[in-house]
């Protein structure tokens, strides 16, 4: 009996170990699928196996920069049009922004155009006195994106220099990256051109967070 036994085992123990071998295989193997949600992915596969070089190609962009995003992490461009990334052991959704490469040549332009979601946002009070505050907090964090996408600016600079008035907003992302607004009274400063522009609408709203903001730091 003790010999039947000793015979039984390693064969159990042989067949666990082929289930599980068989079972990563086949997760290996498998196809994970790839949802495409812009109609600026001209040609990608619908799926692909983990580990596997996944080429897409993305149409012409003439009035910006075309960013290619897999689920939130941006996958950088071998040559114009063209990407590649390696398909993770998961379904994936691509997504595309354009960021304009004009200098604000047309009326009504918006400031914000990331589709990364902030883990972190800071805001610097710059008036006659100073403050500051800082939030972990999605749902604030939220509100300050969703206003900031409501911002628009006019086409033409303008010479107007404000101290004593400024609000700068950083906003922190999961991989370390940052993104920074200035506004100088009714005025956006631009990353791009140093320069400075009339916003035309949605200022309001993003100072009204802000106060709750600096509110809720003395609380």
């Amino acid at each position: 009996m003790k010999k039947k036994k000793r015979i039984v085992l390693p064969l159990v123990i042989a067949l666990i170990l082929f289930c599980v071998a068989g079972y990563l295989l086949f997760l290996k193997t498998r196809y994970h699928r790839i949802f495409v949600m812009s109609s600026e992915i001209a040609d990608c596969p619908r799926q692909a196996r983990e580990g596997e070089n996944v080429t897409v190609t993305t149409v012409s962009v003439s009035d910006g920069i075309l960013c290619l995003y897999v689920d939130d992490m941006e996958i950088a461009s071998e040559q114009e049009g063209i990407y590649h990334f390696v398909m993770p052991g998961h379904d994936v959704s691509l997504t595309t922004v354009i960021i304009p490469t004009y200098s604000y040549d047309t009326l009504d332009s918006p400031i914000y155009f990331e589709i990364k979601t902030p883990v972190k946002a800071r805001y610097e009070r710059l008036w006659e006195y100073s403050d500051s505050a800082e939030t972990e907090d999605p749902e604030m964090i939220g509100e300050i994106v969703d206003a900031l996408r409501i911002i628009h600016i006019g086409s033409d600079p303008i010479d107007q220099i404000v101290d004593d008035f400024s609000d700068r907003i950083v906003l922190t992302y999961e991989d370390g990256s940052e993104n920074s607004f200035v506004f100088e009274a009714e005025n956006y400063v631009s990353d791009l051109d140093g320069r400075r522009y009339p916003v035309s609408q949605g200022l309001k709203e993003l100072r009204n967070i802000l106060d709750r903001m600096i509110e809720s730091k003395e609380n």
